[in-house]
């Protein structure tokens, strides 16, 4: 499993101590999604999604379209153990912190050793459970051991031992685009794409362009790689569909991988672009029956798209256009459904 190191302890703390119990379409029944809702609810302070949501999940579960992983400490649900014994599981293993380790089988990067040379320099120290020796120090710690030693970098680039890749210059662009520094940041994330083609670098120059025309362009070199993940289609689709470049933007909902466009936000700006052309295809196969679970209180674009499409299809019946007196009057004569009713008022 190739998971970063930092992860790998507690990963071992959760197969150690925690009953593991998997969830499927053979052994999934109702009270299963309750416990992991109530669950939900204790740990977030409040709910933040509605009950219908987590049943449709259970129903999903039940059909074999998914499972459901759950970690019990003690045969409870974790992160719902009582403070007594948590503060009964700290006090059971704060020893271990002050026994030295008797055999050292592996140590990792140095930075841990830069850190005990800087408590000890400033008079404090590291637990005695922790070792980090002066040999795990490499050459990436060791231009930081000269800032501790001489209190200066050595002369260059803070990043000059790093060797020249798309992802040092990604993060460069990063780094300058949190300063902000969005001239500095433009110039890295294009030296980033300009060694290796990536979406992430695109994906930033197309969110930091000051124009939608070349945002687009960046989005569409992107969309040529390949977006690894659904975010990248929610931003590229809304950008299009703002633009009102329909057509593009209904191509674009297609030729997305299967699993991208059942995404929310993705049905939306493809259903968007598709009644702006007069196509309701996406509509007629059962847009608005959906739950919409992340449309906030007071957005009204799920409200707007059901009143256009009926009027469409009014339209189409008296074949008239669909004209702003006309929707005007499909909305005074169409009561909307409570289910799509987002509005405050």
């Amino acid at each position: 499993m190739n998971v970063r190191k930092s992860y790998k302890s507690l990963i071992n703390w959760g197969r150690k101590n925690l009953e593991t119990k998997v969830f499927d379409a053979s052994n999934m029944d109702g009270s299963v999604m309750e416990e992991f809702e109530n669950f939900h609810i204790a740990v977030a302070g409040r709910r933040t999604r509605s009950h219908q949501s987590w049943m449709l999940q259970s129903k999903a579960v039940k059909e074999g379209m998914g499972f459901v992983v759950m970690g019990y400490l003690d045969g409870e649900l974790h992160a719902r153990v009582s403070p007594a014994k948590l503060y009964g599981l700290h006090r059971r293993y704060a020893s271990f912190a002050d026994r030295t380790p008797e055999k050292l089988l592996h140590f990792g990067s140095g930075w841990g050793a830069l850190e005990r040379k800087l408590r000890e320099k400033e008079g404090g120290q590291i637990p005695a459970g922790f070792l980090f020796p002066d040999e795990s120090i490499r050459d990436a710690e060791k231009y930081w051991l000269s800032l501790f030693e001489n209190g200066a970098l050595p002369a260059g680039d803070p990043v000059s031992y790093l060797p020249t890749s798309w992802q040092k210059y990604y993060h460069l662009g990063v780094i300058a685009a949190e300063v902000p520094d969005r001239e500095a940041a433009v110039r890295a994330f294009s030296r980033s794409a300009e060694l290796l083609p990536n979406v992430w670098a695109l994906r930033a120059l197309a969110v930091l362009s000051e124009d939608a025309g070349a945002a687009e362009a960046y989005y569409d070199r992107a969309f040529a790689l390949g977006f690894p993940d659904v975010g990248f289609a929610q931003e590229y689709l809304k950008l299009l569909v703002t633009g009102k470049k329909h057509a593009k933007a209904y191509e674009v909902f297609k030729a997305l991988p299967d699993a991208y466009k059942d995404d929310e936000r993705v049905m939306i700006s493809a259903v968007s672009a598709s009644l702006a052309l007069g196509d309701v295809s996406l509509c007629e196969k059962g847009f608005f029956d959906r739950t919409f679970v992340n449309v906030r209180e007071g957005e009204v674009l799920i409200s707007e798209l059901w009143y256009y499409y009926t009027a469409l299809k009014a339209a189409k019946e008296r074949s008239v256009k669909v004209t702003a007196a006309f929707l005007d009057w499909i909305k005074q004569t169409n009561p909307l459904p409570k289910n799509l009713d987002f509005r405050m008022k």
